[in-house]
């Protein structure tokens, strides 16, 4: 999503993603981050940066038990702008998404 337009992505879009940007680096390590400068970091995926050409981004992997099953990412277009006190917030939520979606999986076993 950039603004207010989401901006859905093919299925080989996500696999290179998956398998050479940040977000699939996240998901294999398990490891959440702040990379203040995309532009900097080349476990950036290149077709990301078509429409994302500058800025920082905060990837947090969303967790069950010690398994990574998804990440969270957000980008700001402006290099440096979050801070540490921005990944805890992330983490946060990730916690939260965690579980919800354990909710949400034990309830449709049950149904």
């Amino acid at each position: 999503m950039q603004g207010n337009q989401l901006h859905p992505i093919t299925e080989s879009q996500a696999q290179t993603i998956l398998s050479r940007g940040l977000a699939g680096w996240a998901l294999r390590s398990g490891r959440s981050f702040v990379s203040s400068d995309i532009t900097r970091d080349k476990r950036w995926a290149k077709m990301m940066q078509e429409g994302l050409h500058t800025g920082s981004v905060v990837i947090v992997p969303i967790r069950q038990e010690r398994t990574a099953i998804g990440v969270l990412m957000v980008h700001h277009r402006t290099p440096n702008y979050f801070t540490s006190h921005d990944l805890v917030l992330m983490e946060g939520v990730a916690a939260q998404a965690s579980i919800s979606l354990s909710a949400a999986r034990r309830y449709l076993d049950e149904c």
